[in-house]
């Protein structure tokens, strides 16, 4: 019997098994409930998927991290399907670790020392607090899922035509983003529940969602194609933003734009071009964004006056609020951990209240730590920078964040070194898209751990590593 022959029988028992295992399950999902049975048969699926393609895995990711949420939220999907993502993350590393150590080759592990670093951060916070062992490791899952689909993506064998591909997907499930917040903004009106299609509502997302596409779409217009296209869609995104009712949009949207243009100075083909179109859509992004957001004007409402000086005060008070004692505001509430954490001590100052102290869980059998954490003068506006200062204190906190940083200084020296229109641009963007990273974390929410935006960080910083290793390759 020939080998091809052979290959085939394999398939076809493949097919059946996985065919017996489905129906199994799809059975006693329907006969008693239990979702759980097919949560098994759908990682048992994954793992034949992953095992055959890993391009074809990751845009399964995308689709779910898009979707699942708001699948999960309107009753239409359990939430078992989204924790598929991490299975499906976790079985891509388990691929590239075992290619690695099958070829005998090394694995890389770019960032690895900042990982050990924080982790060591962790023990001693640990050791300080004594707090909940498996609080802890949950802890530790929410910080790095991500980052393993990131060293999955640098491992495993990505040509230019499969990382293209996955762009263009990205590009797609981005896109249609606009049109069904559009239609959100009809049946909800302005506001958090008019976003997209990955929630139920907008929140952090609905801002850094225009950030990262304006932050893609400048390059690709000035390096790749000068396309009106790329600024028609810019300024959709903005609109996108305005549509979730994001005051934040006026003040991110620039300073991404601005980032950008510091990083082309040395072009002079292109900046006198850039400065023109960048000063444009930062002039309008802020006219359109105090007339149609009622909470940028005196009058509260759509088509108000514009008085910066209200503007000014406006931001002031929300970044400063407070509710009954406890920190309301971003800004107060980041003073706020800093004081409560230098009054318990100074060791806490450094490791924090220990990992895993300021979390939530969806698992019943366990007790949500946040609520342990109300006793804290905290009601609202913790960032990612505060949320890891609660509970890794601020030398686990800077180290954790440096971790950005590193795949910024990587992308923009790729960017310095590419020629090809198309990777240099892409490259641009993730450098402006680690800075977001950074200072969203920083003074806005805990996006290193939403469910969208890391996920989509870490893959497309995974493609712009391995984009820049396969050129080094080629020049040898």
């Amino acid at each position: 019997m020939s080998t091809l022959v052979k290959e085939q029988h394999k398939s076809i028992l493949l097919l059946v098994f996985l065919f017996f295992v489905l129906s199994y399950a799809f059975y006693n999902t329907i006969a008693d409930n239990n979702f759980n049975i097919m949560f098994i048969a759908w990682i048992i699926l994954f793992g034949v998927l992953v095992h055959k393609s890993s391009t074809l895995s990751i845009v399964i990711i995308l689709f779910i991290s898009f979707f699942g949420n708001w699948m999960e939220g309107l009753g239409f999907l359990p939430p078992q399907i989204n924790w598929l993502v991490e299975v499906l993350i976790l079985l891509l590393f388990l691929k590239a670790l075992s290619r690695k150590i099958f070829k005998k080759e090394k694995l890389y592990l770019m960032g690895a020392y900042v990982v050990i670093l924080f982790l060591i951060a962790c023990f001693f916070s640990y050791l300080i607090n004594r707090n909940s062992l498996i609080h802890g490791l949950l802890f530790l899952r929410l910080t790095f899922r991500y980052y393993l689909l990131f060293l999955a993506v640098i491992n495993l064998d990505f040509n230019e035509k499969s990382m293209k591909l996955l762009n263009n997907i990205l590009i797609f499930l981005f896109i249609i983003q606009i049109p069904t917040a559009v239609v959100k903004l009809f049946i909800y009106g302005q506001g958090e529940a008019a976003i997209g299609t990955y929630g139920t509502h907008g929140g952090g997302p609905s801002t850094v969602i225009p950030m990262i596409a304006v932050g893609f779409l400048f390059p690709f217009y000035f390096f790749y194609k000068p396309s009106k296209l790329y600024l028609f869609l810019a300024f959709s995104f903005i609109a996108f933003g305005i549509i979730g009712a994001k005051r934040a949009i006026i003040l991110f949207v620039p300073i991404t734009i601005v980032f950008l243009g510091w990083h082309m100075r040395h072009d002079f083909k292109n900046i006198l071009k850039y400065a023109f179109i960048a000063g444009m859509v930062i002039l309008l992004t802020g006219y359109i964004s105090i007339k149609l957001l009622p909470s940028l004007n005196p009058q509260k409402k759509i088509g108000g006056e514009i008085d910066l000086y209200y503007i000014k005060n406006s931001f002031l008070e929300y970044t400063m609020r407070t509710y009954e004692g406890k920190s309301g505001g971003r800004l107060a509430t980041t003073i706020n951990v800093f004081n409560i954490l230098k009054t318990k001590g100074l060791e806490n100052l450094f490791f924090g209240l220990g990992p895993g102290s300021y979390i939530e869980t969806r698992f019943a059998f366990l007790k949500t730590t946040l609520k342990e954490a109300d006793k804290l003068p905290i009601y609202y506006g913790t960032t990612g920078l505060s949320w890891l200062v609660l509970q890794t204190g601020y030398t686990g906190a800077l180290v954790y964040l440096f971790l950005f940083y590193i795949i910024l200084m990587k992308s923009y020296r790729y960017y310095k070194s590419e020629d090809r229109p198309y990777w240099r641009s892409f490259a641009l963007g993730i450098t402006g898209f680690s800075f977001i990273m950074l200072i969203i974390n920083i003074s806005y929410y805990a996006v290193l751990i939403d469910d969208l935006i890391s996920m989509i960080y870490f893959l497309l910083a995974g493609l712009v590593i391995k984009a820049k290793e396969n050129l080094e390759f080629e020049n040898l």
